[in-house]
């Protein structure tokens, strides 16, 4: 008898979702590549971006196994175009810590203010950031005594991507001052030992 011949659409799979990525934390100043991704489907889209630590997620990149078999388009984030999914992806950025030398701590009295020379390193180039300082100091410390300059605050746009060090205040101290002998004097001896006659003028 005739043998009639079946024709058959294999229609794909609906895919249900991407599962949602976990990223490591990195610091500020490491470039977004470094937060790797548990899974290896997940690629971050620019992993050359420096990531602030206030940020509300960057675009990443899910790349399906198999997309002959299921069928990618109700995913939230499906880019037809890449044939990827594509999603915002919050990540952890910690404060970078700013490192603080600090150097002369040693002045003398010349009636101008005085605070320790500073030196800052950890600044990522074109950032926006100062430093607040307190401390600055006048006159001569008593005896025994010291001064305390300190970096209180950081200041500026990018302050919230920074945080201070442990050595974040110095001691110092201001000597006093030689006092020359006045020039131009002149002395009278007593008349006689023990008279306290003696004058100078």
């Amino acid at each position: 008898g005739a043998t009639a011949a079946a024709t058959f659409d294999i229609l794909p799979k609906t895919a249900t979702d991407a599962a949602t990525p976990t990223v490591g934390s990195i610091t500020y100043g490491q470039p977004l590549s470094d937060a790797a991704f548990e899974d290896a489907a997940w690629e971050w889209a620019d992993g050359n971006i420096i990531p602030t630590v206030n940020n509300g997620g960057y675009p990443a990149c899910y790349t399906p196994a198999d997309t002959s078999n299921y069928d990618w388009t109700a995913v939230a984030g499906w880019d037809s175009s890449l044939e990827k999914v594509v999603r915002t992806v919050p990540v952890t950025v910690a404060p970078k810590e700013l490192a603080i030398a600090w150097g002369n701590t040693s002045f003398v009295y010349d009636g101008s203010g005085k605070f320790p020379e500073i030196t800052v390193s950890g600044i990522v180039a074109g950032d926006d950031v100062q430093l607040v300082r307190s401390g600055f100091e006048v006159n001569a410390n008593g005896e025994g005594e010291t001064y305390t300059a300190a970096i209180t605050a950081i200041d500026g746009v990018d302050a919230a991507n920074y945080k201070l060090p442990g050595n974040a205040s110095q001691e110092f101290t201001i000597a006093k001052a030689d006092q020359d002998a006045p020039e131009g004097l002149g002395k009278t001896d007593e008349t006689a030992p023990g008279m306290s006659d003696g004058t100078i003028t």
